[in-house]
Parts: structure tokens; sequence; C-alpha cells
């Protein structure tokens, strides 16, 4: 069994855990989202703090890295090779399908320059051997030792653990990539040696891989589209946003103008009030003198019309017998 062993783009499945749970001396895995490597780093803290495990993680190890350039991050190791065995779960076809032929090439010579003399590289796929094999017979060392084995996954069970669609879904493949010997005599020891040449380019034109990058150029028109929805979106709410707090501001406006409204008329009110205080004293003092003009001219007449009824009560006529005008009490000259 091989004591090394390198995970390409692992995600965040069990894949690499199992391997090393199953006696793998070392398992590395990679994935170019720093995101998914903090998270799997931390499961697998969790996962072999626990003391019923049997081993306690040492051998496993996540990092970011690109795997059109694996080996700067395997510098230091030497010449002759870092793996014994390398596999890949759906990575590759992702890569060939979303960037294209050119960087699924690089991964396969990055992966292959990192494994050891007769290491193998298992590429899992769900494209078929006939479409498949003319891609990646240029990566093994011997086209007859490219080996292919045909499964079916468990109902329920895809490559990130959730569910399938139909049963062609449930259908996958296991490809074999074989390295070759050490290179003997004066040449090199490192792995570049013995590197294949990369796909004919007619490899490019498969029907298979055309469909399938028919496929992801719709989703990323879709998205584009979503993408777009998403941004009117974002200027609707912030035109939204802008005419809510104008009208707020407007509120707030109006509510301030209604306040000096009311502050005003009441200083109105307290000047009207003052004024009406200065004028009702006057006027009262002229009622006052009025009445009392009325009650003297009323309270005089009165008596000067009180001797003259007398004489009339007495005499009968206004001016007695025998006296004279001039000193009658009526008052006649």
């Amino acid at each position: 069994a091989a004591t090394s062993v390198l995970v390409v783009g692992c995600g965040n499945s069990t894949l690499s855990e199992e391997l090393y749970d199953d006696g793998y001396g070392r398992v590395s895995s990679f994935d170019i989202s720093p995101t998914v490597v903090t998270t799997m780093t931390e499961r697998k803290e969790e996962r072999y703090s626990e003391s019923k495990r049997a081993r306690d993680g040492s051998g496993l190890e996540y990092f970011v890295g690109d795997g059109t350039s694996l080996q700067k991050h395997f510098q230091g190791w030497g010449s002759g090779g870092c793996f014994e065995l390398a596999v890949d779960k759906g990575t590759i076809d992702a890569v060939m399908s979303e960037s294209g032929m050119a960087n699924m090439q690089a991964i396969c010579r990055e992966v292959m320059a990192l494994l050891k003399p007769h290491g193998s590289f298992v590429i899992i796929s769900s494209i078929p051997p006939e479409h498949y094999a003319p891609i990646l017979i240029p990566f093994t060392f011997d086209p007859r030792d490219l080996g292919v084995h045909q499964f079916t996954r468990l109902d329920g069970e895809g490559d990130d653990g959730g569910p399938v669609g139909g049963h062609e879904d449930r259908v996958c493949y296991a490809y074999r990539l074989a390295k070759g010997p050490p290179p003997t005599g004066n040449a090199s020891s490192t792995t570049a040696t013995v590197l294949p040449p990369p796909p004919s380019p007619s490899a490019a034109s498969d029907p298979v891989v055309q469909k399938k990058k028919a496929e992801i150029d719709k989703v990323n028109d879709e998205m584009a589209d979503l993408m777009k929805t998403l941004e009117e979106v974002k200027k609707a709410a912030a035109f939204a946003k802008e005419q809510a707090a104008a009208q707020t501001k407007a509120v707030a406006s109006a509510q301030k103008d209604l306040k000096n409204a009311e502050e005003k008329k009441k200083e109105i009110g307290e000047k009207v009030r003052t004024c009406h205080a200065y004028t009702r004293a006057p006027s009262t003092l002229l009622v006052l003198i009025f009445t009392f003009m009325i009650y003297v001219r009323a309270h005089y007449s009165r008596s000067i019309a009180r001797p003259g009824r007398r004489v009339v009560e007495e005499y009968g006529h206004a001016h007695p017998p025998g006296c004279a005008r001039t000193r009658c009490g009526l008052g006649h000259r």
C-alpha cells in the first residue's frame, strides 16, 4: 500500500480522512479556496481530538494550492517525486469544463511530476472511456497501462455527499495513469524527464467536452444575467434609500416649521392679551364716567322738578294765586 497520497481539489469531501483512516502514512490535500482549507483543518482537529481515534491526525494536512503550479509547494522535497499515489474526484472534470483543456493539461503534468517512479494518478470521472481515454493516454507512461474501472455510486451519494439525479449520473469511471521507472545512466533524476507530452489539440474537439463546455457557458451566461439583475436591484434599493432619506428630512423640516409656527402663534397670543389688558382699563373708566354723568343728570333733574310738582298738588296749577312770576319758586322771571 502507498504511504503518501496527494488529494487533488479536496473540497469538503471526507475522502482525505477516509484514506488516512485506512492506514495511509501521509495524506496531503489541497484546494484553491482558503475558506475550504480552513474549514477542513478545523474539522480535522475536531475529528482527531477524540481519544477513541487510533491516529492523532498528524499525517493529514490541508493546504491552499493551485493545481496548475503544485511543484512550487514541494520545492524543498528534493527530486525523485513526493507521492506514491494521487487521487482526483471530479476536479479535473470541472477544470476542463470551466477553464478549458490548457488548465486540465497543466494539472495533470504537475501531478505526474510530483509522483514517485511507478506511482499512480487515479482520476474519478463521469465521462465514459470512449471520450476521456484519448485525452488521458498522453499522460500515462504506457498507453497500454491506462486502467479503466467502471462502478456505480450508491443511491443519493454525489461527489459532494449530496443527492444525484438519474441512473446515468450514478455511473462513474476510475482512470489510472501510471508513471514510468526512474531514468537510468547520467540522465537527470528529476521527474521532469519522464513527463508525457500534452494531449493533441484534437482532444479539445471531443463532443462530450464540447457539450460540457456549452453547459458551463450557459450557466455562466445565466450567472451573468443574475449578477446584472442583482446590480439593478442594488441600484433600485440605493435609490429607494435616498428617497426615504429625503422624505425623512422633509418630514423633519415640516415638523420643525410647525413647531416654530406654534411658538409664533403663542407669542402673538401673548401680545394680543397684553394689548387687551392695556385697552380694557380706559374703556372701563369711560363707562364709569358715562354712568356717573347719567346718574348726576337724573338726580339734578329730579331736584329741580320737585317744587313745581308740590305747588301743582296744593293749588292745582303751576302758579299759586297772587304770586308774582318773578318770585315764583318755579324760577320764572
